[in-house]
């Protein structure tokens, strides 16, 4: 499998796993605490304003994905996944050493950094004052040991700014993306083919069937009344008003043939068969199936 293909089941496993973009900084996280820091130090304060700094830079770093079309066409849509894995290693792995710090200096061992990524478990790094008689020892970010309340207003306002930018990258990133596998031929047949590549000829096929649920209009007297799958068959049901309607003609035949090919090409290219059923609307009776293979695109 291409790191193309790849890159496509990483994204169809965050779809799947809401949960999957918080457990990413957990392998980094735990490098994090393996990793020697002796005698680091880091104040609540700025543990707090970094840990909300952190998570923040990761909300900016998602907006990669509003260029996945102009990757995808480019071949390089590895590159915004490793882009996640890459951002989401290095935020736990910080927040690791700075687990560490934070519990040497509220509780005088290391012991309890392993909750600085344990949402409320994590409370006692984040509230528990630095310990006494460390006043003169270094500690890192020490330029950001502000005041209590400016550190709640600078806190309260990255949370804001990161609440924000995820509202948007939920309501924003899927409706654009959608439009450009609707405009933009090139991704959506690129994008297609890393689907193939990456659940297999069938599983693409039955997505394709369950996208068209009712019947189309394809021109006057003559619709498509519903697509199903079969495995690494697509099945079209065409359906004309014609009554005395037995046969295509050759050329109806052969731009229907075309059409597949341009259409559904990476179907066929990938060893799938399109088959396409015609019946009469007047007594629904099936004339003709026109089975339609790579090789007929290059009769």
């Amino acid at each position: 499998m291409t790191l193309n293909g790849l890159a496509y089941q990483y994204i169809i496993a965050a779809e799947a796993w809401p949960a999957l973009p918080y457990l990413m900084p957990v392998p980094g996280f735990l490098l994090g605490l393996l990793v020697p820091n002796p005698g680091q130090l880091i104040a609540r304060g700025p543990n707090w304003l970094a840990y909300l700094g952190l998570v923040l830079l990761l909300a900016v770093q998602q907006f990669l994905w509003f260029s996945m079309p102009a990757a995808t066409v480019a071949g390089v849509l590895w590159l915004i996944a490793l882009a996640d894995v890459l951002a989401a290693t290095v935020v736990g792995l910080l927040l690791g050493q700075m687990g560490k710090a934070r519990s040497r200096d509220a509780f005088g061992h290391a012991g309890w950094g392993v909750l600085q990524l344990v949402p409320l478990l994590n409370l006692p790094l984040l509230l528990t004052r630095s310990r006494a008689g460390t006043e003169d020892q270094p500690r890192l970010l020490s330029s950001w040991d502000l005041p209590a309340g400016i550190v709640v207003v600078l806190g309260l306002t990255l949370i804001g700014t990161t609440k924000g930018l995820e509202s948007l990258l939920e309501t924003q990133l899927e409706p654009a993306l959608a439009a450009e596998i609707e405009g933009n031929e090139a991704f959506a047949t690129i994008f297609f083919r890393y689907q193939i590549e990456a659940q297999g000829l069938p599983a693409a096929i039955a997505e394709i069937a369950a996208g068209q649920p009712d019947p189309v209009e394809v021109e006057p007297g003559h619709r498509v009344l519903k697509l199903t799958a079969d495995g690494a068959v697509l099945h079209v049901y065409h359906e004309f008003d014609e009554p005395e309607a037995e046969e295509l003609t050759p050329d109806y035949r052969r731009a229907l043939i075309s059409d597949t090919c341009d259409g559904l090409g990476d179907i066929l290219q990938a060893g799938g068969m399109v088959s396409r059923h015609f019946s009469r609307s007047v007594d629904g009776e099936e004339f003709e199936v026109l089975d339609i293979r790579n090789g007929d695109c290059f009769v």
